[in-house]
């Protein structure tokens, strides 16, 4: 193999490296904002009559992180399974 032909092989791994990375870094920030509101809502569930709020106020707030929480498992999911990346390269196909 000739040197540029194994240069051209080394970038475009390190280009595949990084795309693996940035979609770590993607994965990783919805599925722990998910945990991290799961939590929370749980929190707020066990501890509901601790705290000396209106029941409506801590109603809409667990609602709120319940919801957070299982969308973003959805998402989560859709971007795992590979769903995003089909419905965008539709979405091209269709309209240019």
């Amino acid at each position: 193999m000739d040197r540029k032909t194994k240069e051209n092989l080394m970038i475009a791994a390190d280009l595949a490296n990084e795309k693996q990375e940035q979609c770590k870094r993607k994965y990783h920030f919805v599925f722990s904002t998910a945990a991290i509101t799961y939590v929370i809502h749980i929190m707020m569930v066990r501890y509901d009559g601790i705290l000396q709020l209106d029941t409506g106020v801590c109603d809409l707030i667990e609602g709120v992180l319940l919801g957070i929480s299982l969308g973003c498992l959805l998402f989560g999911s859709c971007m795992t399974a590979g769903y995003l990346d089909r419905t965008k390269k539709s979405f091209r196909k269709k309209w240019q």
